[in-house]
């Protein structure tokens, strides 16, 4: 099997499925277990980048991973700070690490999935794409394709998700603590 199709350890939920945190439990099994394509979309869309990549390491791994949802995640990860810098293709952090697999799995038609919208100017990370071209040239296309800015599709709605996550899982938090309370 290819490297590009390997599944990374970040990709593995099993550690957020068991946590001792009640939100994250809940989130991570209904992802793994229940969760569909537009429901991936919709957490990659809300995503709270501070609670950590691993559940989008899950959905870019997802052979139905749609193609929108892979390019809201790749263009999280503002691959653009990384132009300019010496070795930039190799940069060892874990945003680039997933924009390294985003890519690499789009340009081998990993992606197949194309039923929802994506825009860059309206579902991106804002970024001047001709300031970046005039200050770096071919670089700016070769690390940021233009085939990876624009897909027509439907567009989802993302109420009822708070960072990412659906509303319900947080209700339940709280219905936990104030059990918590009353005991």
């Amino acid at each position: 099997m290819s490297q590009i199709f390997a599944v990374p350890d970040e990709a593995n939920l099993d550690h957020l499925m068991f946590s001792d945190d009640p939100v994250t439990s809940a989130f991570a099994r209904w992802l793994v277990l229940e969760a569909r394509p537009d429901d991936w979309h919709l957490v990659a869309d809300g995503w709270n980048w501070d609670k950590g990549e691993d559940p989008l390491w899950w959905i870019v791994t997802r052979p139905d991973c749609d193609k929108a949802t892979a390019l809201i995640i790749f263009w999280g990860t503002k691959p653009h700070h990384y132009l300019g810098l010496p070795g930039w293709e190799t940069i060892d952090v874990e945003e680039h690490d997933l924009y390294h697999a985003i890519r690499a799995r789009w340009a081998a038609g990993f992606y197949t999935r194309s039923e929802l919208a994506f825009d860059l100017a309206h579902d991106g990370y804002p970024i001047d794409l001709a300031a970046y071209r005039r200050r770096f040239g071919q670089d700016v296309d070769a690390a940021m394709p233009p085939d990876m800015r624009h897909l027509s599709g439907r567009r989802l709605i993302s109420t009822g998700f708070i960072e990412g996550i659906p509303a319900r899982f947080w209700e339940a938090e709280e219905a936990f603590d104030e059990d918590d309370e009353d005991a």
